[in-house]
């Protein structure tokens, strides 16, 4: 690279690090995660082109607990959808903020645990949630996860995913200041000299993750590792697998940020299954609001070739077909209740 543009690109670099800092302190000001009846607050980030998936999050969550939507970069279009639904909406900014930037500003927003949920993940049996909390209450933990997977760093408890978790604020900021670390993604070479020591300390070979083939700690398995060293670590609540599957507390789709259609449905399932989802969904919400944003979906097959492919190279079971088929019909109701006919 050019000495010239290399000026450039840290000039660059470093316009959009105070843009997001910026938009990430004054998130944390704003916003309000308190609990109205001390059960704690259901939080999902919404995005554009997915307010469709947001919209059937919601439509799962509990009725009677407070529910906060960041909108992370949506259109006005989809903010005022979001804002129909009966939840508090809390604008991020005008551009596409990283993920764990938003929950950075969540978790210097207040001091009460709340859930993160993500927007293509829907609740079933609503019951254990308080099971959890419970839990957490005693156990001085950083939080609780809900699905489980493989992890490759070495610690006593296997490696968690993000789909769904409640998170104790106070609990994840002492961690972060005692070993100078944040929730977003990290490699070793990147972490404080602190946070290294430690995870050696804890016998984590150096250059070890736990998706090793990400090469990076993604977010919050940074701040988890190290909680491993005050016995602080998320409580590993249920034994799920992050992998798209049938429970009975809640499913997740996955891949629907960046939705493509796989050629090989049987060696990309995730990307398929949730493709076909967030496809199915979009088009029941689109007889509603014809004109809303649908992003990458509009290049896709419909969602009615996409389940024809997936019953016939046997992808989904019938089981699978059938709670696809339920989540669309009670969704289909669940917007006629809320927008009419």
């Amino acid at each position: 690279m050019k000495l010239f543009d290399k000026i450039v690109w840290l000039i660059r670099a470093e316009f959009v690090k105070r843009r997001e800092l910026n938009v990430l302190l004054r998130l944390a000001k704003t916003v309000d995660l308190s609990s109205t009846n001390m059960a704690p607050v259901m939080v999902v980030i919404a995005m554009p082109g997915c307010v469709h998936l947001t919209v059937c999050c919601v439509a799962h969550l509990p009725s009677d607990r407070r529910v906060v939507v960041i909108s992370n970069c949506c259109s006005d279009a989809e903010v005022e959808i979001l804002c129909s639904l009966g939840v508090d909406v809390y604008e991020a900014g005008d551009f596409n903020m990283p993920h764990p930037q938003v929950i950075e500003a969540l978790l210097l927003s207040g001091s009460e645990p709340f859930w993160l949920v993500d927007h293509d993940c829907f609740l079933r049996d609503k019951s254990f949630l308080t099971e959890i909390e419970d839990q957490l209450r005693s156990a001085n933990s950083i939080g609780a996860a809900v699905f489980s997977e493989k992890c490759g760093l070495g610690l006593s408890s296997s490696g968690f995913a993000t789909y769904l978790m409640c998170i104790d604020p106070v609990e994840v900021r002492t961690i972060q200041s005692r070993y100078h670390a944040g929730v977003k993604v990290v490699t070793w070479g990147k972490m404080s000299r602190r946070s290294r020591q430690t995870l050696l300390q804890l016998q984590v070979k150096n250059g070890t993750y736990p998706q090793q083939w990400k090469g990076y700690f993604d977010t919050f398995r940074l701040i988890d590792a190290l909680a491993h060293h005050d016995d602080r670590q998320f409580i590993r609540s249920q034994t799920f697998d992050a992998s798209f599957h049938l429970n009975d507390c809640a499913v997740h789709l996955g891949q629907t940020s960046r939705v493509f259609w796989p050629d090989d449905l049987q060696k990309k399932k995730y990307a398929a299954v949730g493709a076909f989802g967030s496809q199915l969904l979009f088009e029941r919400m689109s007889v509603f609001f014809p004109n809303m944003n649908g992003g990458r979906l509009g290049q896709l097959p419909r969602s009615s070739l996409m389940r024809a492919l997936l019953i016939e190279k046997e992808v989904l079971s019938a089981e699978e077909i059938e709670y696809f088929d339920s989540l669309a019909n009670d969704f289909d109701n669940w917007l006629i209740k809320r927008f009419g006919a």
